[in-house]
């Protein structure tokens, strides 16, 4: 009835799957025991005259509705928007809100999350909604904040008063948000994702201050191997490593989850030195089996890896020869082989479709030298 999803190194589940049997009747008890009020549709269910959450589900919720909300939500500690709706209730009125979640409510704007300075005691605030494109500075007055999540919104920039929420645990921002320098003030974080953008190198060297910080998506590998606490790194780029990656000793001493994912580029050669990233347990790779003009080849060293449990690989076989691809697979293979500890391994192929016919590569390149000879022949006296 309930399934644990998306296993993590440490074996903790990052989500849950359940059956709709199973949902009605948490929702059901839920309304019973006054534990969260749901609104979806026109009338809710709520027999006590004091709701403590709110979770307003529906995008037709009438005035009289609103009006009879709100007269039992004085001491509402959790508020909850998921769709947009006609009737927007005065926030400023839930000074005692712990929780607020604004998810895809659109036609909401800048206008409602400049109340955000009144909830002195709020530890949890996620902003899914395109028509909020900025925080306020007073975002700094939330001393009590643990969680920030802005993903799916269009805010562009974070203001330097973020530094000022000491008890941020948790940040979550889209790749495209600017993040300011202000950053390496935040003390208790734990969780960075999507930290791509930013203006000064200063930024990434702020980073090393955050020695509680246990998990990252970032793009500066060899300034955050020296983070004492890091846990989990998930590494996006845009083009794959020209020359061989090496990840030297002493770097990454605590890590046990580390992703390695680019975009454009062919070939992978990674090499782990002996005492790089000793707790390592799982390691995920995913890079392009196309050939390039940097002709990157496949090597792949990971048997210092004294803890590595399971090794997982997407081959992104678009525009490459089935040649190309096998050689990657039997490199990755290979490596599994002849770790010590013999680690799981996980071999995906993504585009496989769009693979190049290895006689049409080969009939490519005879055409291109052909034209580079003509071109030659052209420029001679």
């Amino acid at each position: 009835m309930i399934q644990p999803v998306n296993i993590d190194y440490d074996g903790s589940a990052n989500a849950c799957r359940m059956h709709d049997v199973m949902l009605e009747l948490i929702v059901s008890l839920s309304e019973d025991e006054n534990f969260n009020t749901l609104v979806d549709g026109k009338v809710y269910k709520c027999s006590s005259s004091n709701i403590r959450r709110l979770s307003l589900q529906s995008s037709c919720v009438e005035n009289d509705v609103m009006q009879d909300l709100m007269n039992k939500c004085s001491h509402i500690r959790s508020l909850s928007f998921f769709r947009e709706n006609k009737e927007t209730p005065h926030l400023p009125k839930f000074r005692y809100l712990r929780v607020l979640i604004f998810e895809d409510c659109d036609s909401l704007g800048n206008q409602h999350i400049k109340y955000l300075r009144f909830f002195c005691q709020l530890k949890f605030l996620r902003i899914n909604s395109e028509g909020i494109t900025e925080l306020p500075d007073k975002i700094g007055d939330l001393k009590n904040l643990q969680t920030l999540n802005i993903h799916g919104s269009k805010i562009g920039k974070l203001p330097a008063a973020i530094g000022h929420l000491q008890n941020l645990l948790y940040l979550h921002v889209n790749s495209d948000v600017e993040l300011p320098d202000e950053v390496g003030d935040l003390q208790a974080l734990q969780v960075l994702s999507d930290a791509f953008s930013y203006n000064s190198i200063k930024f990434v060297e702020e980073l090393r201050r955050l020695t509680k910080l246990r998990s990252i998506k970032q793009k500066d590998l060899w300034v955050l191997g020296g983070l004492p606490s890091l846990l989990k790194l998930e590494l996006h780029l845009l083009y794959g490593p020209d020359e061989r990656l090496i990840i030297s000793s002493q770097l990454f001493q605590c890590l046990k989850k580390f992703k390695l994912k680019y975009e454009l580029g062919g070939g992978l050669s990674m090499v782990c030195e002996k005492e790089a990233m000793p707790k390592l347990q799982m390691l995920h790779l995913r890079f392009k089996a196309m050939e390039t003009k940097s002709n990157t080849g496949f090597e792949l060293r990971l048997e210092h890896l004294s803890s590595l449990r399971h090794l997982s690989v997407t081959v992104d076989c678009d525009d490459a020869t089935r040649r190309r691809v096998e050689a990657a697979e039997a490199t990755i293979r290979n490596t599994v082989r002849i770790h010590p500890r013999c680690p799981t391994l996980e071999i995906k192929r993504k585009w496989e479709s769009d693979m190049v016919k290895d006689e049409d590569e080969d009939e490519m390149e005879r055409r291109e030298c052909t034209i580079e000879e003509e071109e030659v022949q052209h420029q001679d006296p």
